[in-house]
């Protein structure tokens, strides 16, 4: 076989610019096609392990009012609203699970959860900084260590009994399954507490209906699950809802709690 054979031979085997610009063009296609349903799958998974997390919160909530004397939930409300000796919900939540299980509170499809600082004592269980605990257990002389935990779940600010900023009974929700204890979306308000922790059924979550929502920095953490976001409910159960769907519920919620007129 002489030399311009093999060159010919050669030159049969390799690819054209036009056939790989054709690969090329294949593959960016099938790229484009299947990301977008990688990326729904992930958020279905985070959606699913948000609800899981906020079932856990439920079964925290549930037993600490099971210990509480006067059969109270969790203070929901505002960080800086509670009691100089009041413990907050993610810490009562704690007492209730008996274990502090920080990842719990942050919903993975959160890139910017609230990060607030709690204090651990051995023995002791978990409290806020400055809090003497009522509960106590062990040695309380032991050695303080702080732990920030990251939160994207949020309470009702309505929940408090009158000016003592406690939670509410739980005999006081007389349709639980219509009533809301906890969300994921953040407030879509303007205001000096925009990145308060917890909502307001009325003002808050009502916002959510008006024409400037939408382009408020917030609004899209109602619609984080495609379009949706999770809302659990008293009596345990776990919705995804619309914006819509979520200012609907805070209505009903509002008149069963008699904040509507």
């Amino acid at each position: 076989m002489n030399s311009k054979q093999t060159l010919m031979r050669s030159a049969r085997k390799a690819f054209t610019l036009i056939e790989l610009l054709v690969v090329v063009a294949i593959i960016g296609l099938l790229i484009a096609i299947l990301i977008p349903g990688l990326m729904l799958a992930q958020e279905a998974s985070n959606e699913l392990r948000c609800k899981t997390q906020m079932d856990q919160i439920f079964k925290g909530a549930f037993f600490f009012t099971e210990d509480d004397l006067d059969g109270r939930l969790p203070y929901f409300g505002w960080l800086a609203g509670r009691k100089s000796d009041a413990e907050w919900w993610v810490t009562e939540v704690a007492f209730g699970m008996e274990h502090m299980e920080p990842q719990i509170y942050k919903c993975p499809s959160d890139t910017k959860p609230h990060q607030r600082a709690r204090i651990w004592k051995k023995g002791g269980g978990w409290h806020m900084q400055g809090v003497t605990p009522k509960k106590s257990g062990g040695n309380n002389s032991s050695k303080l260590v702080t732990m920030t935990v990251p939160v994207t779940y949020r309470g009702s600010c309505d929940h408090i009994d009158g000016v003592n900023m406690v939670g509410r009974r739980l005999t006081e929700y007389t349709q639980p399954d219509r009533s809301v204890m906890i969300v994921e979306g953040a407030k879509v308000q303007e205001g000096f507490d925009a990145d308060r922790e917890c909502f307001r059924l009325i003002s808050d979550m009502q916002a959510l209906d008006f024409p400037f929502a939408k382009s408020h920095v917030n609004y899209h953490t109602w619609e984080r699950h495609t379009g949706t976001s999770n809302i659990l409910f008293m009596d345990g159960h776990i919705e995804r809802m619309t914006p819509r769907d979520a200012t609907d519920v805070a209505y009903e919620t509002g008149e069963i709690l008699g904040l509507v007129n």
